[in-house]
């Protein structure tokens, strides 16, 4: 019977160490996007990779361009984009 019972702390503990561990890797958005220095000339893929996220809003402009908004609590970044999905800048970035 005490056998059983390390096993059920064991299974626990590694359960929360992972856990633990998983937790320290997600980065906010604000901080993923805080350690890009320029945004412009940089495709849409790269910056999905550097966002970690799709953005929350597509928006297509009367002039062609695109602005894709990034949201999460507390923070927001709008960057516009052109016909081959390049970023042109940032539109808009709010704490």
């Amino acid at each position: 019977m005490l056998a059983y019972l390390g096993w059920i702390v064991a299974a626990f503990l590694g359960g929360f160490l992972l856990a633990l561990r998983l937790r320290k890797k997600h980065h906010s958005l604000r901080e993923n996007f805080a350690r890009v220095e320029a945004f412009k000339g940089r495709g849409y893929r790269e910056i999905l990779t550097i966002a970690g996220a799709k953005p929350n809003s597509i928006i297509q402009q009367a002039n062609g361009d695109t602005l894709k908004i990034w949201r999460e609590a507390g923070y927001s970044i709008s960057l516009t984009f052109d016909k081959q999905d390049i970023c042109l800048g940032v539109q808009d970035e709010q704490y």
